[in-house]
């Protein structure tokens, strides 16, 4: 039986469409993984005061309140590219939903990424204090050159606690501990 050239026209017609859909569904989830390995990659240089990898993340002109600090990334990034390392201080971020809906036409993207973050500092009495703290990062991707960075960070802060360390430290000499950039294990890893 030989389909009328209507039919065939139609089912070619559809045959389009669906391809175009999946085409987009493919360019969404690329984006959103994109954008994901760089909400990834900005707290992996937060903890291990990576520099060149957080200027990575943002766009030259992109801002971010913090509550702490409420201005441009550039002003930011040039009050702490020269910041002294505090030698015991330990900062670890983990991240735990991440919600990102892309508008590939806008090239813009909005992400929020729920994450808890700890430090350990030693207080002037020598008291060894741990704090964590629980944000929300608020995020505006914008999309150029094909590529997504962070354009304006907004973190929520939902709680946060400090507490001072008793008992022993569970770590041996023999333990691998993580280090700043670039003296870290992740970065000598492929070596």
């Amino acid at each position: 039986m030989m389909c009328s050239r209507a039919t065939c026209t139609g089912a070619e017609g559809m045959e389009a469409a669906m391809s175009s859909t999946r085409d987009r569904e493919i360019d969404e989830m690329l984006a959103e993984r994109a954008i994901h390995k760089v909400i990834l990659r900005s707290a992996q240089a937060s903890d291990r005061g990576d520099y060149d990898l957080m200027v990575s993340c943002f766009w030259p002109d992109a801002t971010m309140d913090a509550g702490i600090f409420n201005g441009s990334i550039s002003s930011l990034f040039a009050m702490i590219k020269d910041a002294p390392v505090i030698p015991d201080y330990v900062l670890k971020h983990v991240v735990g939903n991440v919600l990102i809906e892309v508008h590939l036409e806008d090239h813009c993207a909005r992400s929020e990424t729920y994450c808890f973050g700890g430090d350990r500092s030693v207080a002037a009495d020598g008291t060894v204090m741990e704090r964590v703290t629980h944000v929300r990062y608020i995020d505006r991707f914008e999309e150029r050159n094909g590529e997504w960075r962070i354009q304006k960070r907004l973190v929520a802060y939902d709680w946060s606690t400090s507490t001072p360390v008793t008992g022993t430290d569970l770590m041996q000499p023999s333990f691998l501990t993580g280090k700043r950039a670039p003296d870290d294990a992740w970065h000598h890893i492929l070596d």
